[in-house]
């Protein structure tokens, strides 16, 4: 409390000119500490996405999957790596019971069982040939 009033004191003694000085100085600072917080945050953050990105990389994840894990800490973000690998390895093997889905022959060209390449000489003599 008496260093309240010996700033008050102070700042009375310093005039018109004085206590501008003193503001001016003291905006300056709240300026400056907000802009710290800030880089201090964004250094947080570089370093919470690096974090992410080695996570995914050890678990062998996607590189884009690294900006999906969760965590506040380094060891849950490496939990929900293995819940998400897991997770893709679980949707690769065939479930049991399940049929698995067919596989088409696909062919080329208008009548699909015909199973041999067509001949050019055969196509060129039906587009020569004269109209029935």
């Amino acid at each position: 409390m008496s260093d309240e009033n010996d700033d008050s004191k102070d700042e009375a003694q310093l005039g018109e000119a004085g206590k501008r000085a003193l503001e001016a100085e003291r905006h300056a600072r709240r300026v400056a500490e907000g802009k710290q917080r800030a880089a201090e945050q964004a250094l947080a953050d570089r370093e919470f996405e690096d974090v992410r990105r080695e996570v995914a990389e050890a678990k062998g994840l996607h590189p884009s999957f690294a900006g999906r894990l969760k965590g506040g800490t380094r060891e849950e973000i490496e939990k929900d790596a293995d819940e998400l690998a897991a997770f893709f390895e679980s949707e690769r093997k065939p479930r049991s019971g399940m049929p698995s889905l067919p596989r088409e022959r696909l062919r080329g060209g208008t009548d699909p069982s015909d199973e041999g390449e067509p001949d050019a000489g055969a196509i060129a003599d039906r587009i020569m040939a004269p109209p029935v």
